[in-house]
């Protein structure tokens, strides 16, 4: 009985393993610098030039898995976005935090850190999880923020 109740638990273990993995963004850088000065690592606030291609991910529960739905690549430009503001899904806010320049990662973004159940468009279903493979090519630091505390005094 116990090896039984032993079995039963370990298979409950993997399963809520395998569905909180599936729940949280992953980033997984595979070529460029992981150690950069400071003006070169992306953080809140800077301005960002990357190029990425979107595609659905191989987990996700809805939607063509490996389906192309954008890439700047494509276009031939860069994308330029202010990182950790709010100009961008949630995913990208968070996942391009701490890559330096020049780097190349894959994000796979949870629904709720994408475009949750309403999707975007026809090529992203609502409870899609996202792949986005990204460059970072530009780091530009974004407005120095005031402390209007320290200028009173």
């Amino acid at each position: 009985y116990v090896r039984q109740c032993t079995m039963s638990f370990r298979v409950l273990l993997a399963v809520f393993v395998a569905a909180t993995a599936a729940d949280e963004l992953v980033v997984k850088q595979y070529e460029g610098p992981r150690m950069c000065e400071a003006k070169d690592k992306v953080k809140k606030g800077d301005q960002l030039g990357m190029h990425y291609t979107g595609t659905i991910d191989k987990t996700s529960k809805t939607g063509t898995p490996g389906k192309q739905f954008d890439s700047s690549r494509t276009r031939g430009q860069p994308f330029s976005t202010k990182i950790g503001v709010g100009q961008v899904i949630k995913g990208w806010d968070e996942g391009l935090i701490g890559l330096c320049k020049g780097a190349k990662a894959t994000l796979v973004i949870p629904p709720e850190m994408g475009y949750g159940a309403n999707g975007a468009g026809g090529d992203i279903p609502g409870g899609a999880t996202l792949n986005f493979d990204v460059e970072v090519m530009t780091v530009e630091a974004g407005p120095v923020e005031t402390n209007l505390f320290v200028e009173v005094s």
